[in-house]
């Protein structure tokens, strides 16, 4: 994909991974009174989806305020959830989660793009 040499560029010009990345709105938070459990905040166009990795280690996959899935801890690594998002007239982008609690890593993609790669209990710079 070539971008203009000159003029602006908007972010929706750029690559899904790079759009995410050169976006500020993502925030990452931890609850102070639990201090394992961690959430992840990333917008996504006009939508805003969480990831939240609970105390007690479950996976949650949240879209505009409402819990799509819950992957609870169990023997198995990765932890999985997935949901699809419905942009405007039926552009859907597919969003997956997971969690691998063995080597505390925690990716996050669009339609396949990483947007999110972390270790989320390690805090950022």
């Amino acid at each position: 994909m070539e971008l203009p040499l000159t003029g602006q560029i908007r972010a929706s010009d750029l690559p899904l991974s790079r759009q995410i990345r050169q976006t500020p709105g993502i925030s990452r938070s931890v609850d102070q009174e639990a201090a394992l459990s961690r959430r992840f905040d990333i917008p996504h166009r006009h939508k805003t989806f969480s990831v939240v990795i609970t105390d007690d280690g479950a996976l949650e996959l949240w879209l505009d305020g409402c819990l799509r899935k819950r992957r609870d801890p169990g023997p198995r690594d990765p932890l999985y959830v997935w949901t699809n998002i419905e942009l405007d007239w039926e552009e859907h982008h597919y969003v997956e989660v997971r969690y691998d609690r063995r080597v505390d890593e925690l990716i996050v993609t669009i339609n396949g793009e990483p947007i999110l790669e972390q270790s989320p209990t390690t805090a950022p710079p």
